[in-house]
């Protein structure tokens, strides 16, 4: 089972009321294990669970950027956005949150390798 899948089937027991904490414990450590972290994903990435569904994941993955000096420098706060697609497994798309920076193009494409890789990884 890939992690999205994985996801997914996760959030559709939080509401469960046997269930329900047990699997927000599973929701964490998947994301913990799964997800990018550090190199700018200094505080790891969260599925928003209020907002998710089993056919909308929402991760927000706060980034902090690099100046050209290779310094920390702004933070952002992304969303990324996972739904099912009938000619891929999913699509993915980035709410950018009002960010308008010089680099986003690039940091588009970034964040669609690191997360389509993420996302599609198989998870025991």
């Amino acid at each position: 089972m890939k992690v999205y899948q994985k996801l997914s089937r996760k959030i559709k027991l939080t509401n469960h009321p046997k269930y329900g904490n047990k699997t927000i414990e599973d929701i964490e450590t998947i994301m913990e294990e799964y997800l990018p972290n550090g190199s700018g994903f200094n505080t790891g990435c969260k599925l928003d669970i209020s907002k998710s569904t089993s056919n909308k994941l929402i991760i927000k993955a706060p980034y902090q950027c690099m100046d050209e000096n290779g310094y920390y420098d702004i933070w952002i706060y992304p969303e990324i956005i996972v739904t099912p697609s009938l000619s891929w497994r999913f699509d993915l798309k980035i709410n950018w949150k009002g960010y308008k920076g010089k680099y986003k193009s690039l940091l588009n494409e970034f964040f669609c390798e690191e997360f389509c890789y993420a996302l599609d990884k198989e998870i025991d």
